[in-house]
């Protein structure tokens, strides 16, 4: 059976993914810091807290964004038959074979009927 299904790498998926990975586990260490410096007492750079949350909010967007795109990836890898199906190619060119079979079997009819 031939089977088609999506491949986010083919669209450079993969090095946006780990991008964005990258930049959680950084942003997560740095929200761990600013937490640790408040349970502790300690007083804490508002700019800090501020570069911080600028950060998130980036980061929130280009989630979003990326979100979009493969979205869009999807859409043109499967066309009209998105929505994560497999497509079983074999299936598909044995059930037209079927129909070209019933096809030439009717033109051969008709041909000695007449």
């Amino acid at each position: 059976m031939t089977t088609f299904t999506p491949d986010a790498d083919d669209f450079g998926l993969d090095e946006l993914f780990g991008s964005v990975q990258s930049q959680i586990k950084e942003l997560r260490e740095d929200l761990e810091t600013i937490k640790e410096e408040a349970r502790a007492g300690e007083e804490f750079k508002t700019t800090t807290v501020k570069e911080t949350l600028v950060r998130l909010k980036g980061l929130v967007s280009q989630c979003s964004g990326l979100e979009k795109t493969l979205a869009e990836c999807r859409q043109k890898q499967f066309g009209g038959a998105g929505g994560g199906y497999v497509l079983d190619l074999e299936a598909a060119k044995r059930e037209i074979g079927s129909a070209l079979d019933r096809i030439r079997d009717r033109r051969d009819t008709k041909a000695v009927s007449e």
